[in-house]
Parts: C-alpha cells; structure tokens; sequence
C-alpha cells in the first residue's frame, strides 16, 4: 500500500544569541514512544528521482539549506556559497532557468535566502542580509518584494491555510527572545511569536532553540528539537502546547553531545541532529535523523584532510503514529538527509569526490502482506 503524499515541510537553519532563563510553559505530559517497531511488516521504500550537480556540473551544485519543489515537480536551488542565483530544474533534474543577481535592488539578493514555494507555486525568498522578502511568478518573474518586520532572518516553516507563513526563526527582540515561532503575513510582517522555551536556555542558544516544524491536521503544527534530545511537540492553531512525545533509543541525540562534527578518530563520534519532520496525510510524522556512521573512525583514520560528512554519518528515517505513540517503520540510508522538498520528496547531499551532488528520492510506506511477500 502506497501512503497518501506528505504534507509541507521545511528545513530549519538556527542562529546563535547569549545564555537567558526562561519561564517554562504550563506543565504537561509527556508520552515517551517505545523503540520496538509496531508494524513489521511495513518498509519504507526510498527511490532516486533525479541528482543535481555530480561529474562535469557547470552550475556550482553544492550543500542547498532549501530546495524546494513546486506542483510541477520543478526544483529551486540557490547556493550558499553564492548569494544571488536562484537555479530552476525540472522534473528530470534538466537547469530550465537563472533568474535573480546579487545585489540590493529589485529581484537581487545579498545573503543566502530562505525558499518557499506557496500553495500557487509562486516562490517566496527571505534574504538573510537584507531582511527582505521577494516573490517570484511561476513563471520566473520578479513580483514585489517587502522588508522583514521586524527584521530577522526566517528558517524553515510552511504556509497555512489562510496564507500566512508559520516560520521558525530566533527573535534578537527582548520582548519575545526565546519564542521559536513566528507567524509571518505575505507582505514580510510578523504578526505573532509565541512558543516558549521549557526551561533553561544555555549559552549556545542556536542549540536550545533549534526547531523543525509541520503542519498538523487541526490546523496546529508538529515541532521537534534539532539537538540534544529526539523531542516532539505538537501546538494547537490557537498557540497551544497539546502534546508532548519523546524518543529515547540509543543512537538519539542526547544532552550532552558535543557541538559541531568530530575534529578526528580519538575523539567522541560525531553527535545525532533531528534534521527534519513532515507530517503525512494520516497523520504520520516522517522523521530524518543524522546518527554517527558505523565507521566513522576510518573514515577520519584514512582521510588525508577532513572526510565527507557522507563518509561519518547516516540518516535513519523513522516514521512515527503519535495517535498510538508507536514507531511504524525505520530505514536507514548512507547518505545525508537535509530535508523534504515537496510531500513525499527528500533530498540528501553527497559531498564525497571532486564533485558535490544532491539527490532527490520519493518516500512511500509499503506493507510486504499486502504485496504478496
């Protein structure tokens, strides 16, 4: 049985503040999901659409925050490395156009944006440098741009039904440091920031306030931490805490993992990151886990300069029912999963080689009963 297409996702990149206390939210239950998986029977199949990038790439294919793809199954690319440039590719994988330059003006950017794609596949860009929101047509054409207010820099969210956008960002503000969500109307304006930290924020606050988020079936949001913990939250449409679940096996990040990548094979290994979550239309969440490659130790033992952060880590994707608080299905895969793209669609990044390469794979959740296996 082929499960019904996932729901919109996006990737959350955090920014770094100073340490602060704050008021935990009201008290409620935590749900810890078992490790055993419920469903046996099920597998989660991964298939390859299409790569970017990879031997003889021309277009400077590297490391991409966003990607995401439109109802037409075309992908956005912009690198990080070079602001300006948003590369368009089609369902195949096929560069259709450029459009955009670096710069201040109309339809120009100065930093790296943020990418999303609007229930009419018009393309919203955030610059991380201007504070300032662009829309691009369908059809490539620059449309109106607007500056961020207040001005910071927007990370992954999604748009809900009534048009605004439900964004997870770090607000410098006093007045809301520590709230990790943000609602964000179409003209750039932050309408609301709510989402209070539960307990203490230390000093990396790029840790403690990391999230990933997707949208929920009663017009909320699923939220999970990016860090230190495999924690999952799910917020009404009014704001609202309403459930808490947690996952403990022992490849999940833990609280006392060290920041950044292993420096060499002495070391502790490299630390597990929750990278994204996606809600599918049964209301299954798809979760993509970072968790250390079984030879890491090698790969640092072997390589002449830093290995490929292919070669030290996997992704397990674990698809999770919090209705019965059970984990469905697990996979893992040798490569590294930076988010979804569209419902249904994960890309990963190999930067092994001369050449960096992203691969764009369709997810499906399959009985072997129901296939005859």
């Amino acid at each position: 049985m082929r499960l019904p297409p996932l729901r919109t996702w996006r990737f959350l990149f955090p920014l770094a503040l100073s340490g602060l206390w704050l008021a935990p939210t009201r008290a409620q239950e935590v749900v810890t999901i078992p490790d055993e998986v419920s469903c046996p029977e099920c597998r989660i199949d991964v298939e390859r659409m299409f790569d970017l990038g990879g031997p003889g790439d021309t277009l400077n294919i590297v490391h991409a925050n966003f990607l995401p793809m439109d109802s037409r199954g075309r992908v956005y690319y912009q690198s990080v490395y070079v602001p300006g440039l948003i590369q368009a590719f089609d369902r195949e994988g096929k560069h259709i156009h450029t459009f955009g330059r670096e710069g201040e003006g109309p339809g120009e950017f100065r930093g790296w944006a943020a990418l999303f794609i609007s229930p009419g596949d018009s393309l919203f860009t955030f610059d991380s440098s201007l504070y300032r929101l662009s829309v691009f047509s369908p059809d490539f054409e620059f449309v109106r741009s607007a500056r961020i207010d207040p001005p910071f820099r927007l990370r992954g969210g999604f748009f809900r039904e009534d048009g605004s956008l439900l964004t997870t960002a770090i607000d410098r503000r006093a007045t809301d440091f520590g709230r990790p969500f943000h609602i964000v109307d179409r003209d750039g304006r932050v309408r609301r920031s709510f989402g209070e930290e539960r307990g203490v924020i230390t000093g990396n606050v790029e840790r403690d306030l990391a999230r990933s988020v997707g949208p929920s079936a009663d017009g909320g949001f699923w939220a999970t931490h990016v860090y230190e913990q495999y924690t999952i939250e799910h917020w009404g449409p009014g704001g609202e805490l309403v459930e808490i679940f947690e996952r403990h096996p022992d490849w999940a990040p833990k609280p006392d993992d060290p920041a950044g990548g292993p420096r060499d094979a002495t070391g502790p290994p490299p630390s597990s990151i929750v990278a994204n979550i996606q809600v599918d239309d049964e209301g299954l969440l798809w979760m993509l886990v970072w968790v250390p490659d079984e030879g890491w130790k090698e790969a640092f033992e072997t390589s002449e300069d830093r290995p490929a952060r292919h070669d030290y880590r996997d992704t397990i994707i674990e698809v999770l029912d919090p209705a019965r608080g059970r984990v469905v299905a697990r996979h893992r895969i040798d490569d590294l999963a930076i988010g979804f793209s569209a419902p249904g669609v994960m890309y990963t990044w190999d930067d092994r080689g001369v050449w960096d390469r992203l691969k764009i794979w369709r997810l499906s959740l399959h009985t072997n009963k129901q296939n005859g296996e």
